[in-house]
């Protein structure tokens, strides 16, 4: 910033005003500086006066509002930097802001899925179990003919999500429990101790074996698939008063059949409605096929 302002001058001249609600409002005009003067004898603080373009006087300091004044001046020059400088604190503040929202979103996403957890909990252990068999029991024998062992099947349950997926491959969750987030992690301790609570009965001979038969299955047949809660949703949504075996056919269907690469991976709720529909033309078309060939 300049020293001072000198007479002939323009810049720009700043004053506040409350309107009737009290909120303050900042203000400025174009004044030519038309007058010099010493704030008091002794004191080096300058008082300038300048008149706008209708002739209004207005009398201030230079860069600062100075008591028992009510305006203050800028060059135009001044009040670029300063502008700049404020958008530099501003940005920062923004910024600072921005890292503190993202913190709060983090934590409610956190506790969020925490309290969906907890009420996945819930359901598990007032669920009615029906399981989908993803991947086949796998026998293994020893040195001895009677020293085999049975592995479990892989299996999941279609109403609420129960499985013992990671106690099977509780290696991998482990060697990349970085992938998860703490809420996930105690998902799969949850899950993992109502699997045992529940099941570990179906373990003998000293946890060599483990006896399918006490998980209530929809069918004995192995269904590969990321997602047997849908494929069921599906299932019941085209059938609904569907019996188990009609069930599974449907679902196998959709599975093998219906569905393509891509909502194998991810399925969102509108495809579901779109390979339910798919479903229903492909069923139409083979009742047509065979009427016509068995005219």
């Amino acid at each position: 910033m300049k020293k001072k302002l000198n007479v002939g001058d323009s810049v720009l001249v700043f004053w506040n005003w409350k309107n009737n609600k009290g909120e303050t409002y900042s203000s400025f005009t174009m004044v030519k500086i038309v007058e010099c003067k010493k704030l008091d004898e002794g004191s080096s603080e300058m008082i300038y006066i300048g008149k706008d373009s209708n002739g209004d006087t207005y009398e201030g300091a230079y860069g600062e509002l100075l008591e028992g004044k009510y305006y203050y001046f800028y060059t135009d020059t001044d009040y670029m930097e300063i502008l700049k400088k404020l958008k530099k604190e501003n940005d920062e503040a923004i910024l600072n802001l921005e890292k503190r929202r993202n913190k709060i979103d983090e934590f409610i996403a956190t506790t969020s899925l925490y309290q969906q957890v907890r009420k996945a909990e819930e359901k598990m252990l007032k669920c009615k179990h029906l399981f989908v068999k993803l991947k086949e029991g796998e026998r293994f024998s020893g040195f001895h003919s009677s020293d085999y062992g049975q592995d479990p099947s892989l299996v999941e349950c279609v109403h609420c999500g129960l499985t013992n997926r990671f106690l099977l491959e509780n290696d991998f969750y482990r060697e990349n429990s970085y992938l998860y987030s703490s809420a996930e992690k105690y998902y799969m301790f949850i899950n993992n101790r109502i699997i045992r609570m529940k099941y570990n009965k179906g373990y003998s001979r000293c946890g060599k074996s483990f006896n399918d038969n006490v998980f209530h299955m929809i069918s004995q047949e192995e269904l590969k698939t990321s997602h047997p809660d849908k494929l069921y949703y599906m299932a019941k949504q085209i059938k609904p008063e569907g019996k188990n075996k009609e069930l599974f056919a449907i679902m196998k269907k959709i599975n093998y059949e219906i569905e393509t690469l891509e909502e194998k991976r991810m399925l969102t709720a509108a495809q579901m409605e779109d390979i339910i529909e798919r479903y229903k033309e492909s069923n139409q078309v083979k009742k047509l096929t065979k009427q016509k060939r068995n005219n």
